[in-house]
């Protein structure tokens, strides 16, 4: 590490792999923005010796990378204000535009995480509970899962990777409102329902 005027800069021999993107710290951008990069750079990953994500160290990002079969040993975690001076660096460019995932992106992710895509839709109803999350709690929510014994309340934040996975893999329908739960849908059988709500006055 070197200081750069004001500015701390980590030096980082070897080869490096940027899977920074804007808003990562959103599952969403993590998911579909991010890992996709790791199917493009296929059998290099085994000649890099960093892995650049956004942080912190105890995100989310944790088990997903480690299910992506990144060495967690090797992942530099990135703040708002890091800098790196790499001796070789590789990136991509955006991968998923105006958050709408491609075909591609889709097969990406499942590949690069090894889910095989279910055939037909399940028979379990989920609600996707916002319970833990920092906004848009519902607070109604108990008042009508309660009337609707046949959907199951689940918090896929508190969930591993393969719990989210099969959760959803097994579904007929994915009900609740709007977040970042939503981007599971990508796990689903094709055909599979989803119910999510919007407040009256939503914004894009």
């Amino acid at each position: 590490n070197y200081q750069m005027g004001e500015v701390l800069v980590e030096a980082l021999r070897g080869v490096s792999f940027s899977l920074l993107v804007r808003s990562s710290e959103s599952f969403f951008h993590f998911l579909h923005d991010a890992l996709p990069k790791l199917h493009l750079l296929g059998a290099l990953a085994a000649h890099v010796d960093h892995f650049i994500v956004n942080g912190p160290p105890e995100s989310f990002a944790r088990a997903w990378l480690e299910r992506a079969g990144v060495p967690l040993e090797k992942v530099i975690w990135a703040s708002p204000l890091s800098h790196f001076a790499c001796e070789q660096l590789l990136f991509t460019g955006d991968l998923c535009h105006h958050q709408q995932p491609t075909p591609w992106n889709l097969r990406a992710l499942r590949s690069t995480l090894k889910v095989e895509t279910p055939s037909i839709p399940g028979r379990r109803m989920l609600w996707i509970s916002r319970k833990s999350a920092y906004a848009r709690q519902i607070a109604w929510e108990e008042s009508i899962t309660q009337l609707l014994p046949q959907i199951e309340v689940v918090d896929l934040g508190r969930l591993s990777p393969a719990e989210q996975i099969g959760l959803c893999a097994d579904a007929a329908m994915l009900i609740g409102p709007h977040g970042a739960g939503f981007s599971n849908i990508a796990f689903c059988a094709p055909g599979t329902l989803q119910v999510e709500l919007f407040p009256a006055r939503s914004i894009d």
